[in-house]
């Protein structure tokens, strides 16, 4: 997209990036671009204080939340 191609721009120096920081800030997608492309750089940099972080929250929530309930059968009182 033309919002990508701005973000990689910018990393690279080649523009001026209010507008495209101010994308970064509402846009999930380009802030987790954001992120990746400074791993990227980082590891290309050989730079050792690039970490990356993975963020599994969002995609465990998922599952949890399309998985069945189950529920433990009532015990009885007379065995």
């Amino acid at each position: 997209t033309q919002q990508q191609e701005k973000l990689s721009a910018f990393m690279d120096g080649e523009i001026e990036g209010n507008d495209i920081i101010d994308a970064i800030k509402h846009d999930a997608d380009l802030q987790a671009k954001w992120q990746r492309y400074h791993v990227i750089r980082g590891a290309m940099r050989k730079e050792a204080s690039v970490a990356p972080q993975l963020d599994i929250t969002a995609s465990v929530a998922a599952a949890l939340e399309s998985e069945p309930a189950i529920v433990a059968p009532k015990q009885s009182r007379w065995r």
